[in-house]
């Protein structure tokens, strides 16, 4: 326990089940973004922090950052192959592993192109960061919910609900209850157990009571934590 403690220390870890449940994405699509249970290389995207080692069942917080991304640009019909252009493009300029985790992706700057064809089948370079499915629809909203580092300029930390983090750095990753280290879901158990009681509930962990609200809205949208 201790290795492996070492090993994932400020990185998270997320099967991709728990990955699935975080996005609100399905497992399988998951899978073969990581070739994980297909032959298909062509549907992988992503490459694992943890691929080749001994905690290959897991992503990272920064693998967990770019699905998110992915998940959210297929919703508004961006292909797959866009995408992958894209992340691919933006490692490569950049020079850094995980495009999507970066700020500048957010605020739309840099010089990064994709060329697509145009209507009388010709062909055209836009500027993939100004395109209208990426910036406004998807990256704004998103952005609001991230805190980088002031140093690296990645994101660090992820508020996937009102009132609970996302922060690599404590307990793996598991979503926690704001400004406290204590897991969303230990809170909405309690809860449950205790009757409902909010007021009960908080008091045996030092939370408000809307630290509890946030808590079990969060466990009641986005299910039990994946084993």
């Amino acid at each position: 326990m201790l290795e492996l403690e070492h090993n994932l220390i400020g990185l998270g870890a997320y099967s991709i089940p728990e990955a699935a449940r975080l996005t609100r994405s399905n497992p399988s699509t998951l899978y073969s973004w990581f070739k994980r249970g297909t032959r298909r290389e062509s549907s992988r995207i992503f490459e694992s922090d943890y691929s080749g080692s001994e905690f290959e069942w897991a992503i990272s917080f920064f693998d967990l950052v770019d699905v998110k991304i992915a998940v959210e640009l297929r919703r508004k019909d961006v292909s797959m192959q866009k995408v992958r252009k894209v992340y691919e493009k933006l490692a490569a300029s950049w020079d850094v592993s995980h495009p999507f985790c970066y700020k500048r992706f957010y605020a739309g700057t840099g010089d990064v192109y994709a060329e697509i064809e145009t209507a009388d089948g010709g062909k055209m370079l836009i500027d993939v960061l100004s395109d209208q499915g990426f910036d406004q629809t998807v990256m704004k909203p998103f952005l609001r919910t991230l805190e980088f580092n002031l140093q690296t300029d990645r994101a660090e930390q992820w508020t996937i609900a009102e009132g609970i983090l996302l922060d690599p750095g404590i307990r793996f990753g598991e979503p926690l209850v704001r400004d406290s280290r204590i897991p969303a879901e230990v809170v909405a158990n309690t809860y449950y157990c205790e009757g409902k009681d909010e007021r009960f509930t908080a008091s045996l962990y030092g939370l408000s009571v809307q630290d509890v609200r946030n808590a079990v809205t969060f466990h009641e949208t986005f299910g039990k934590r994946a084993a």
